[in-house]
């Protein structure tokens, strides 16, 4: 799956973040790039210069010191350890306004993470990136890791932020040290089925969700179907996509695998599992009302140059196993989500 082309893999990922609008903003500059880092070098950079345009975000600090000057909360406890009161000092923190917020410094921190990766562009990107970490002023570094993340708090003022933010952590999570230890490399994040798996679940969901207006998306639990109590040790059934109208609903679960059709006695075969999971759903969904009693279920794979279309009845379900190619022009790809449920017509 790594023929994905590098275009292809950044709007995968702005749906996915559900950041579409955002991510339109921002120049890719990807017209000839092979290496993933790139793309997200150039992302970063063109983000972040409009952000300094507008102005980094400011926030209140809390700051601590010891003064003759009492402002804000005066810390006895210290005080009194430091003795500072029979100096007439004090141990006082207060909040300030500054640009020294955990956001900001996890942008500039990791600007400076890329200008060390190993295969950055060293004759425009790396000066570029160089350039704009010093615009940061007083905004400090701070290592990157991924609980650094969850403790960003960011408002509709400052939104655009989040969609740099998810940029910021798929480097933190891909930019490793190389085997020397002398430098850095970006790991190929496309071919980590489970983190490809799940992003391309994200991507499909809100695709439909914001592409498309005909059908109500969600991703209901499905109960299972049994008499009498429910053993706590049967597995969740979670749905990844439902599609429902008036005209139906579609139980809609998708495949990010190596190869979807398996060697089996010399012939190709798709994976039973798979069929039996897709199975599972539309029989155990039936006990949710007539909407469910005739759901229609697809199996959807990516694929890169594979065209994959079969379809059956399957008691009163009808089912479709498909594919979309991930390595054709994005309007190409849009115009075959939208054809795959009949929101061509």
């Amino acid at each position: 799956m790594s023929k994905i082309p590098i275009q292809n893999v950044y709007y995968l990922l702005c749906y996915a973040w559900d950041q579409m609008r955002a991510g339109e903003i921002v120049e890719t500059g990807t017209a000839g790039q092979t290496e993933l880092v790139n793309l997200f070098g150039t992302v970063l950079a063109n983000g972040t210069e409009r952000v300094l345009k507008q102005g980094l975000d400011r926030g209140y600090v809390t700051h601590s010191e010891d003064t003759a000057r009492p402002r804000g909360q005066i810390d006895f406890d210290t005080s009194v350890k430091r003795a500072l009161l029979p100096r007439g000092r004090v141990h006082c923190r207060y909040d300030r306004l500054s640009r020294d917020v955990l956001h900001n410094r996890i942008l500039k921190s990791t600007l400076r993470s890329l200008t060390r990766a190993e295969k950055i562009d060293k004759e425009e990107l790396r000066p570029r990136l160089l350039s704009l970490v010093r615009r940061f002023g007083e905004v400090s570094d701070v290592p990157l890791r991924h609980s650094l993340f969850q403790r960003v708090q960011l408002h509709s003022g400052n939104a655009f932020y989040r969609f740099l933010l998810h940029v910021c952590s798929l480097v933190e999570q891909n930019l490793v040290p190389t085997e020397g230890g002398a430098g850095r490399q970006f790991r190929d994040f496309l071919r980590n089925e489970a983190t490809m798996w799940k992003l391309f679940e994200d991507f499909v969901y809100n695709f439909y969700d914001h592409e498309q207006d005909r059908y109500n998306v969600s991703a209901p639990q499905i109960h299972w179907k049994v008499s009498g109590p429910v053993p706590e040790a049967l597995p969740n059934m979670r749905t990844d996509v439902v599609l429902q109208s008036t005209g139906g609903t579609i139980i809609l679960d998708t495949k990010y695998s190596k190869d979807a059709l398996k060697a089996h006695y010399g012939k190709e075969v798709y994976e039973s599992k798979h069929l039996y999971q897709l199975y599972a759903y539309l029989k155990n969904a039936e006990s949710k009302g007539q909407k469910y009693r005739e759901a229609e279920g697809i199996l959807l794979y990516p694929t890169t140059g594979v065209h994959l279309n079969d379809e059956f009845q399957l008691e009163r379900h009808r089912v479709r196993l498909c594919s979309i190619d991930l390595s054709q022009e994005w309007r190409e790809i849009h115009e075959d989500l939208l054809a795959l449920t009949g929101l061509d017509r």
